[in-house]
């Protein structure tokens, strides 16, 4: 009996033991085909830049070009490899837009430039940002103290932007922990959390529509095809107070951009989007000169192109998930995260 209880022990201690090695096995191998998948997208990316040297407008075909018989689900979705498959693949962002009831899966990749670069801020085009967080629900006064303290934050003076919203050290210096204005660009959005006026609430709502590529940014550029309503809203918002105007212009604007850009089908992604047309979004004259205002930060490709990677094997419920954010000139590797 003892000898028949030890065995029974043993053999469950053993079976414990190879499934924990076997679920190791099958991480391992759902993490090289999330590789595979990865590489699969830069080969696309380095194809598109050696056959097309000046980039296609980043539409929904982003950071790539197809045949006129291919879909991106046909290229990137469920790509069939020994021992599983792969997508490249990302959730629908534009469901944060209130005209949108659910969040789809879309195939190909995303442009950093739909969203606001913090490191693109300056003194004169702060307000965006002040007028992306009062879109997203920020009172005016905490949002001009974050739009402010953020260029301090990243710019290589001492001076204070826009007193006595910005700041460039007393404050950080009378923290309970005492922390240093980095007075460098910002390596990642979540630095915003050290900024002066930010709190966790406010930056759970800003952090999808935000970037910090590139970090070296000349001037800020916004991708008018393909940005969220959010930052166009925030952007048209900016330019009404210096063309005579108000919000509620910028708001008729942007949802004529946003019609014209989904193309005669009305649908976002799809093969028909195109660059919003000056003359045929029918804008009045408030409208057309908020437009005017927001043209020169206007843009129609991306540099830095962000890849999402998601695996699975044929028999296990494994699954590996990769995002990275790649530079489509160099193909370097600019950020990664595993999930």
């Amino acid at each position: 009996m003892i000898l028949s209880i030890l065995a029974i022990s043993l053999g469950r201690g053993a079976n414990t033991q190879l499934m924990l090695a076997e679920r190791m096995v099958n991480k391992t191998k759902a993490r090289y085909l999330t590789w595979a998948g990865f590489h699969y997208a830069l080969v696309h990316i380095a194809r598109e830049e050696k056959d097309h040297p000046v980039p296609a407008d980043d539409l929904f075909r982003c950071g790539v070009q197809f045949k006129k018989t291919e879909s991106p689900e046909e290229i990137f979705g469920n790509v069939k490899i020994p021992g599983g498959h792969f997508d490249v693949a990302y959730d629908c962002e534009e469901s944060h837009s209130p005209d949108s009831s659910s969040v789809k899966s879309r195939y190909g990749f995303r442009d950093e430039e739909r969203k606001l670069n913090l490191n693109a801020l300056t003194v004169t085009n702060d307000s965006v940002f002040k007028e992306l967080l009062v879109v997203l629900g920020a009172d005016e006064t905490t949002a001009a103290t974050i739009a402010a303290s953020s260029v301090d934050w990243h710019d290589e003076d001492d001076r204070v932007s826009a007193a006595p919203f910005g700041e460039e050290g007393v404050w950080y210096e009378s923290r309970r922990q005492p922390y240093q204005c980095k007075n460098r660009p910002f390596d990642q959005v979540d630095e915003l959390l050290l900024v002066k006026g930010m709190t966790l609430e406010i930056f759970e709502k800003i952090q999808p529509f935000v970037t910090v590529f590139p970090k070296n940014a000349p001037r800020l550029t916004i991708n008018f095809a393909t940005a969220f309503p959010e930052v166009l809203i925030a952007l048209a918002n900016s330019m009404a107070f210096a063309t005579n105007t108000d919000r509620n212009d910028a708001q008729g604007l942007v949802k004529k951009l946003l019609h014209d850009r989904a193309g005669d089908d009305g649908q976002e992604a799809t093969s028909d989007d195109r660059q919003p047309d000056f003359d045929l979004a029918g804008f009045n004259e408030k409208e057309r000169s908020i437009f005017l205002a927001m043209a020169p930060y206007s843009t129609r490709t991306s540099r830095f192109i962000r890849i999402s990677v998601h695996s699975g094997l044929e028999a296990s419920a494994v699954r590996s998930c990769v995002e990275a954010v790649v530079d489509r000139e160099s193909l370097n590797v600019v950020a990664w995260r595993r999930q």
